[in-house]
């Protein structure tokens, strides 16, 4: 009999990933990505401004220099910046080639056309060079990463509109037993409300995954096997109790009719040890487990 170690390590052993496909990357969060991401271009593509303030030349320090125009971000600035002058600048812009540092704006004393820059400037303070973050062609984000917010920012920011992701498996949830009502019923004589069902259905939610096929099948061989058949196109496959040696724990027989193979029926646990994994050869899917019902539980 397996430990619980040694039967998910066979659970992961046997579950193969998705067919990658094509995503809009904002809904792709949360996947795992089938490309490498590369820079279409440097990044930032200019000398980019860090800061409102002043494009300045290294020469004017402590001196008091006219403001010969202004370049607000996406705007580029035509012609050279010489000695003695100024370009106010704000944060984003492009410098122009011949700027050799921003100097902020709390840190001038302006008059209307004016600015006295203080003593010491730095050479290239407050500009990010090009190609500081990325250059062209090298990784943004790498195969086989987690899609996450940033990554999207990333993505989008070098122009793609659709990224290779590996897809969310699809679940099927089957709760089995005659005892079981549904929640908003009254129980008869003998039954139980079906508790399970909506818990396994807010684990795959927790999990990310979409919402999961609700379906219920009464302890007949026909009923299982009916069920199994309508889950059939789900990736995962989750059943509830029929799997310990009582005369209506019929899950096994059931899954031998489907085609399915079992890979392990007990684990070493309690309660749970009827505990059985099965898959089955089917298009994109390679996952049915079994977790058994513990009030049917004979450990």
């Amino acid at each position: 009999m397996l430990t619980p170690v040694e039967a998910q390590t066979s659970v992961i052993a046997c579950a193969n990933p998705l067919q990658a496909r094509s995503f809009d990357p904002i809904d792709a969060q949360g996947l795992v990505l089938a490309e490498t991401i590369a820079a279409d271009r440097d990044y930032p593509p200019f000398p980019r401004s860090m800061m409102d303030g002043f494009a300045v030349r290294l020469s004017d320090a402590g001196r008091m220099v006219p403001i010969v125009g202004e370049i607000p971000a996406g705007t580029v600035w035509q012609g050279d910046l010489c000695d003695g002058q100024c370009l106010e600048i704000l944060t984003g812009a492009p410098c122009p080639a011949s700027a050799e540092a921003v100097v902020p704006k709390e840190l001038v004393e302006r008059t209307t056309d004016t600015v006295r820059l203080p003593e010491n400037i730095r050479p290239g303070q407050h500009i990010a060079p090009q190609g500081s973050d990325c250059r062209r062609g090298g990784t943004i984000v790498a195969y086989g990463d987690t899609i996450t917010p940033m990554a999207i920012a990333a993505m989008v920011s070098v122009g793609r509109n659709a990224v290779m992701a590996i897809p969310r498996p699809t679940m099927a949830i089957i709760t089995t037993g005659g005892e079981l009502t549904q929640g908003d019923q009254t129980p008869a004589a003998g039954q139980i409300r079906n508790s399970n069902g909506p818990m396994l259905r807010a684990f795959a939610r927790q999990l990310g995954l979409a919402d999961p096929l609700m379906l219920h099948a009464e302890d007949r061989l026909e009923d299982i096997v009916r069920a199994l058949e309508e889950a059939g196109p789900a990736n995962i496959v989750v059943l509830t109790g029929g799997v310990s040696v009582g005369t209506y724990d019929l899950v096994p027989a059931a899954l031998t009719r489907c085609g399915a193979t079992t890979v392990f029926h007990g684990v070493s646990q309690k309660p749970g040890k009827p505990l059985l994994f099965a898959e089955k050869p089917i298009p994109q899917a390679s996952l049915i487990k079994q977790i058994p019902d513990p009030r049917n539980d004979n450990a």
